[in-house]
């Protein structure tokens, strides 16, 4: 957790920060306007709550992702079998698989 947030404030550090530079670098150098203003991501009264919860939800997308997949390993090879073999032709152009209960 200590790395995490170590690593983040230097992503939204105002002046040298790594999301300001590439916002400079996309101002102008591809987009030709002479911008020379940082963005104030976590001192802002407007920005500091959205910044904070897009290092919460990157955090957390990790074991999320694992649960995912786990999940969709789990499911045994006969529901797949099953969907193959056409036993739900009536409901319409869908091949994908549903999560079950």
């Amino acid at each position: 957790m200590v790395a995490v947030s170590i690593v983040w404030r230097w992503l939204y550090q105002t002046q040298f920060g790594l999301f300001n530079q590439i916002l400079q670098l996309v101002l102008n150098d591809f987009l030709h306007l002479k911008i020379n203003t940082t963005i104030p991501w976590l001192t802002s009264t407007t920005l500091a709550m959205p910044s904070v919860m897009g290092l919460s939800i990157w955090k957390g997308l990790g074991f999320t992702m694992v649960l995912f997949l786990a999940g969709l390993t789990s499911i045994p090879s006969i529901y797949y079998e099953a969907a193959q073999s056409g036993w739900r032709r009536g409901a319409g152009s869908y091949s994908g698989i549903l999560p079950f209960r």
